[in-house]
């Protein structure tokens, strides 16, 4: 049984399309962008894959120093009270915190033996 190679048809050039697309009096877009402009939309269905959703990136920040003092807390009045006071770092700091920087009433604080866990955060008013 033999088999016969059937010729095989060249794809037709653009300008063959063109003119048997103009003959059944149809426009082409590229020959209606010439005339006009046009709008093309394209509607995509939204995903929910983890791919696409937005991503948290953690910014830097800089290194706490852990001997770092509040705002409003002066290193030489830490240094007074602790000298003054004999009571520990951390407690100075605290009392002059609370007493917004003044070592005065941060020095009375520590001497009278307030609970300086018991005051407010922001501070005593003053």
């Amino acid at each position: 049984m033999s088999h016969q190679a059937k010729p095989v048809k060249a794809a037709p050039t653009e300008e063959a399309k063109q003119e048997e697309v103009a003959s059944a009096g149809v426009t082409l877009p590229s020959q209606a962008a010439a005339d006009q402009p046009t709008a093309t939309t394209t509607a995509t269905a939204p995903t929910t894959t983890a791919a696409t959703q937005p991503v948290a990136v953690a910014q830097p920040t800089a290194p706490v120093d852990p001997n770092a003092l509040p705002a409003g807390v002066d290193e030489e009045a830490v240094n007074q009270l602790v000298g003054i006071t004999a009571k520990d770092r951390a407690q100075c700091i605290k009392a002059l915190q609370l007493a917004r920087g003044n070592a005065d009433l941060a020095c009375s604080l520590l001497f009278e033996g307030v609970d300086l866990n018991s005051l407010p955060a922001g501070g005593l008013q003053g």
